[in-house]
């Protein structure tokens, strides 16, 4: 037998490629003890951690009334920390989003690193950087129609109004993390040579912190709807 070096799958000392990636095998495949079979069986399993199913994508970003978006930088920040080595902040990366302007520049270098580490594996890649940031602004500017009646007096018809403005500023932003995690499971995926529909993702404490949070705004969404006059 011998192991495929992308996923440490066994096979067959005559094949050609892996039956469970693909992965074309050389002359002399198999890796030179068991210590490195177990080295690369843990590092297939904390690569394919890294992929994270867009179902989960859509239900949080809906559950969360957005706020997912600033968990999932932190994510996948921290992800690209602890996979290229680099020094890397993901929480304070994360709380950028709190600051106005610089944190389109953190959005825009998030998508950037891993546009790169796909063209360094010669991967296709539909990220964008520029139109992120753009889509990031638009969010931003829809919160922004939405918070900005001040202390007049909500009626109702304002109310809806509001609350679709938010729908749409969350749908918007799922769509976008959609997009951009549709292209991350590709790359985690072409690494650990796991397809990406054997993965399970576990929900965490934060992002079940964040799912309560944004529950409440919804409840407070809807609340003000019918309090309103």
């Amino acid at each position: 037998m011998k192991y495929c070096p992308r996923c440490v799958t066994s096979s067959q000392n005559n094949a050609s490629f892996c039956g469970t990636c693909g992965h074309r095998f050389e002359e002399h495949a198999t890796p030179k003890n068991d210590s490195s079979v177990t080295d690369r069986k843990q590092a297939v399993e904390t690569e394919s951690s890294y992929m994270i199913p867009l179902g989960h994508i859509l239900l949080m970003s809906i559950i969360s009334y957005g706020i997912y978006f600033a968990y999932w930088l932190f994510l996948t920040w921290k992800h690209y920390r602890d996979h290229t080595g680099e020094e890397a902040f993901p929480y304070w990366h994360a709380m950028t989003q709190l600051v106005p302007v610089y944190s389109y520049f953190r959005v825009h270098a998030h998508m950037r690193v891993f546009a790169e580490l796909m063209r360094k594996e010669k991967l296709p890649t539909t990220i964008s950087p520029g139109w992120a940031v753009i889509t990031s602004i638009g969010i931003g500017s829809l919160g922004s129609i939405s918070l900005g009646n001040g202390g007049e007096i909500i009626t109702q018809r304002m109310a809806i109004s509001m609350a679709l403005v938010d729908t749409f500023a969350v749908a918007i932003l799922a769509w976008l993390l959609l997009h951009v995690q549709a292209n991350l499971n590709s790359y985690w995926s072409h690494i650990s040579g796991v397809k990406p529909l054997d993965t399970k993702f576990r929900l965490g404490y934060g992002a079940a912190a964040i799912a309560v949070i944004g529950v409440l705004a919804w409840v407070h969404t809807i609340t003000t709807i019918f309090n309103a006059v």
